[in-house]
């Protein structure tokens, strides 16, 4: 029995290896989890997932996506402005 992951369709044409897949989609979820949540968390809570996503980020651009991590910053940025003002 094979145990390997078989990358998807999207992973494929997407052009990217599926490790740049799971970062990029990675720092889109926890960037999400942020903004969605930035009025329930504590301080701490806060720093953590800020914490994530830097480290995801620079996961990011040691696979050579860093560009398309930016990219998904900026539209978290430019979606939830009001968010970024508290």
């Amino acid at each position: 029995m094979e145990d390997t992951i078989q990358p998807t369709t999207e992973v494929i044409s997407s052009g990217l290896t599926p490790l740049q897949f799971y970062f990029l989609a990675r720092l889109e979820h926890v960037l999400q989890l942020r903004f969605e949540q930035s009025g329930n968390l504590n301080e701490g809570g806060a720093q953590l997932l800020d914490r994530t996503i830097y480290s995801t980020y620079c996961d990011c651009l040691d696979l050579g996506v860093g560009a398309r991590g930016q990219e998904i910053m900026h539209q978290f940025l430019v979606v939830n402005p009001e968010q970024q003002r508290n």
